[in-house]
């Protein structure tokens, strides 16, 4: 086998997840805007979507899953929903799983003021 050019540049491979999170007191109320949100979601911005990414492989890929169409860039599929607890939760299992860092939009009060200094404690 050869010589891994990575580890021959003195290089970490490093991973990151973009997400945006949807934080509220509960996972139910969390849900429930979820769903408000897709029962909003305007049919014709979904076809010209998957127009455009049509053939795409990996992300934008065509996704039977109504959160990857909530966004552009399909922030909600991390699935970062749910009450503090539950987003903590799912963060950490991301981190366990090799996500190195987290690309995030930070729009939701609830998640900036009760997830991020709570996940800036497991460092």
């Amino acid at each position: 086998m050869g010589r891994n050019p990575r580890l021959a540049q003195g290089r970490t491979v490093r991973f990151a997840l973009y997400a945006i999170p949807l934080c509220r007191e509960t996972d139910r109320e969390a849900e429930d805007v979820v769903d408000t949100m897709a029962a909003n979601i305007d049919p014709v911005r979904v076809v010209r979507r998957r127009d455009r990414v049509s053939g795409a492989r990996g992300m934008w890929q065509e996704s039977p899953d109504v959160l990857t169409t909530l966004d552009s860039n399909e922030g909600f599929a991390s699935r970062l929903i749910g009450s503090p607890a539950t987003i903590e939760q799912r963060m950490l299992e991301f981190h366990n799983l090799g996500i190195d860092m987290f690309h995030l939009t930070l729009n939701d009060d609830r998640f900036v003021a009760e997830v991020l200094p709570r996940i800036q404690a497991h460092r």
